[in-house]
This record gives structure tokens, C-alpha cells and sequence, in this order.
């Protein structure tokens, strides 16, 4: 503003010369800004750098607090002297913790404090997905159920009751900290666990038949198998159980005749029974005369010379078939 002044002692002030004096005034009045708000800028508003403890944009009653220019084309936003967000041309930094209600981004995701929200979405569109692979991600199904998406395809489905793979999977080991139910499980690996279940197990007429491939055998149902002995004993030459499988009692019916209960009976009352008693050295070799119902076998031991029942050392007694 330059200051005028074409007045001279003694002569008379004219209107034209006051105005003359006071343009320069009227024009920086018209050009000033009100501070209780009525004026409006036409022009930038330009303020100094600032620091973050002394903002350029700050608050009467809180001058550590505002807006000051943290670098090129980078505003940084100060809250007590303490650096809060930077905004620069390729991001947005936050050095404090932040606590939000909702945000709403472009794509229609929602993030809220605890949670995050999104679109069901489709296994052709996963709601939550990469940048790199649009159709990898996750989706919701159903109502408590989310789905693993790989290239379009459903491949796990995760549920309140179950987790459900659609496609194939190869392991190295598989652990189950449950049931494993299916049809197939296949794997490179060790297959561990708590307990398998369902049409995987062998059941005692698979395991009689003998002929599928595909189940898994279980210690308790090994047994039904027809290669398999469903019962033996070592008897000594007093009736006494010695060692046993699949065996409640033994009675001693008589010079070289012992009786084996058996503890699970047989299906049929015949079954194949071997025998084989053990003598000292002195005692011709043996024969048997054996005898059998579903639920007892009798062995009598005889001398193979005069054919006279004894008792040998030891008497060994084994038995196929099948089982009730």
C-alpha cells in the first residue's frame, strides 16, 4: 500500500483530492479478510511450513495441534506436538493408534471396530480375494459357512458342524484331533489321529468276506478275518492255562482230555481245530481225538503205540472259522 498525500498548506481540500488520497485505502479494506467469517477467498490461502510442535494451521486456544508441511507434497496433521497422519502423494501414514466406528471403502467393504464386513460374494467372485487373483479367496455360502475359493473352484467348505474338502487334496500327514468320516483318503504321508469312522472302517462281514481293497482295518475287527485265528491256548499237563487268546477257562476232563471255552463262540458247530501235544523224551509220539462244539473245543491226547489217553507236558491248541 503506497501512502498518498497531494494535500498543500493553505489550499482547500476537494472531494476529488480526498478520494485521490484514500483509493489506496478503500482498495486494501475491499481486499482484507473478516475475521468473524462473512469474507470469502478467491485466491490460495499461504501459511509457512510450520514444525510439528509450532503448525502453520492451528488453533488459538491449541497451537500444537493442526496441519503443517511435513516435506515435499507431504502434510503431516500434529495433535499435542506429536506427529498423528502424514498424508503424501502415494500413501497414507498413521505413527498413533487409531479407533474407529465404520469405514467404508470403494468396493463396499466395511471395516468396523472388532469386525470386518464384506459381500457374501460367489465362488466366481469371492468376497474377500488378491489383487494378483480375483477368483482366489473366501466367500460365504450359507448361513455359518464360509468357503475356500482356488481358481473358481469350491475347494474347502468350513462350517459350525464340519470342514468339507471338494477337491482333491494330497499330505504328507494327515492328524485328527476327532472322526475322520469319508470314502477315500489319500495321502503321502502318515496318516494320525484320534479316531477314523464311518464307510472307511472294515466291518466284521468285509473283514469275513475278505475282499475289499479299499477300508482300513481296525485292531478290533482284524480277527474276523478268515486267514486269521480266532483262538489258542498252551495248556500244561494239569488243565492250567499257560499263555491264551479268545479263551475264558479250560477243564480237565480226564486223563489226557482238556475242554477250552472259548470266550467269543463260533458261528457253526464245526470249525478247523489244530492240535499239537509235547511230551517228554522218554513218551512215544502223540495223536489227538478232538471234539468240538461252537462254544467248547476237547482235545485227548493218546499214545500213537497202544493208542492209551495221557497227559503231555503241553498241549497247543489253535482254531479258524468263523465267529458269531
Amino acid at each position: 500500500m503506497a501512502v498518498v498525500n497531494t494535500f498543500v498548506a493553505g489550499n482547500t481540500i476537494t472531494a476529488a483530492g480526498h478520494n485521490q488520497n484514500d483509493v489506496d485505502i478503500a482498495a486494501e479494506i475491499t481486499n482484507s479478510l473478516a475475521l468473524d467469517g462473512q469474507s470469502t477467498m478467491t485466491g490460495q490461502v499461504k501459511g509457512a511450513s510450520g514444525t510439528v510442535s509450532a503448525p502453520s494451521f492451528t488453533f488459538g486456544s491449541d497451537l500444537d495441534t493442526g496441519f503443517y508441511r511435513r516435506a515435499a507434497n507431504t502434510v503431516g496433521v500434529t495433535l499435542g506436538g506429536v506427529d498423528y497422519i502424514d498424508f503424501s502423494s502415494v500413501s497414507v501414514s498413521i505413527g498413533q493408534s487409531l479407533s474407529v466406528g465404520t469405514i467404508r471403502t470403494n468396493n463396499g467393504m466395511i471395516f468396523s471396530a472388532g469386525s470386518l464386513l464384506a459381500a457374501d460374494g460367489s465362488s466366481a467372485s469371492p468376497a474377500i480375494s488378491f489383487s494378483g487373483d480375483s477368483d482366489v479367496g473366501f466367500y460365504r455360502r450359507t448361513a455359518n459357512a464360509i468357503n475356500l475359493v482356488l481358481g473358481d473352484k469350491d475347494t474347502i467348505e468350513f462350517s459350525t458342524a464340519s470342514a468339507s474338502i471338494g477337491q482333491s487334496i494330497a499330505v504328507g500327514a494327515l492328524r485328527s484331533l476327532g472322526a475322520v468320516s469319508g470314502t477315500t483318503i489319500t495321502g503321502t504321508g502318515a496318516v494320525t489321529g484320534a479316531t477314523a469312522a464311518g464307510a472307511m472302517i472294515a466291518t466284521q462281514a468285509e473283514q469275513e468276506t475278505g475282499t475289499a481293497v479299499d477300508k482300513l482295518v481296525t485292531p478290533g475287527r482284524q480277527h474276523f478275518h478268515v486267514s486269521a485265528a480266532k483262538g489258542w491256548i498252551m495248556v500244561g499237563n494239569t488243565g492250567n492255562i499257560e499263555v491264551s487268546y479268545n479263551v475264558t477257562g479250560v477243564s480237565d476232563v480226564g486223563t489226557g482230555t482238556v475242554e477250552v471255552t472259548w470266550a467269543t463262540d463260533f458261528s457253526a458247530a464245526t470249525y478247523p481245530v489244530a492240535a499239537t501235544p509235547k511230551a517228554d523224551g522218554a513218551t512215544a509220539t502223540h495223536v489227538l481225538h478232538t471234539t468240538f462244539a461252537a462254544g467248547v473245543t476237547r482235545t485227548t491226547t493218546r499214545n500213537i503205540l497202544d493208542g492209551a489217553a495221557i497227559d503231555p507236558n503241553h498241549t497247543f491248541i489253535i482254531a479258524f472259522g468263523d465267529q458269531a
